[in-house]
């Protein structure tokens, strides 16, 4: 057997011992319920900040929270600022209804909401009350 082979080999046993070389790879392969288990900040926005929009919001909504968090994890992978082109934001809201949504919301409940789609807060908020109301169905792939 040559060096470079019992290099490699010996290279693939320490990965298989290991597991996965990094957090990040491990989350998405367990399928982790948490932002920080994916990244560390999204932008300006600090992980800690998404998992706590999610955890409050659960419990303003009485919503489930591992359903908040499952949808989040299918549809933006915790990315506050995730784009797919059409829909936006952790929930991935489509715009042409996010103004009346954000209104609609503001008419019901108190503290307001800013309205800025990217926004962990308002966009959680918004989408929870979506559930607790049962309009899961906007979400049919990951709800």
């Amino acid at each position: 057997m040559s060096t470079s082979t019992r290099w490699i080999l010996i290279g693939v046993a320490l990965t298989a011992r290991a597991g996965s070389l990094t957090p990040a790879a491990d989350a998405r392969t367990k399928q982790s319920l948490r932002a920080c288990d994916y990244q560390a900040n999204y932008r300006d926005i600090p992980c800690a900040e998404v998992d706590r929009a999610l955890t409050e919001t659960a419990a303003e909504f009485a919503v489930d929270e591992t359903k908040l968090r499952t949808i989040v994890r299918c549809e933006s992978t915790f990315n506050p600022y995730a784009d797919s082109g059409h829909y936006k934001g952790l929930f991935q809201q489509a715009p042409e209804y996010w103004k009346q949504r954000v209104a609609d919301f503001n008419r019901h409940r108190d503290p307001d909401v800013g309205g800025h789609i990217y926004h962990p807060f308002d966009n959680a908020r918004i989408s929870a009350r979506m559930l607790a109301a049962g309009m899961s169905s906007h979400w049919p792939n990951c709800a």
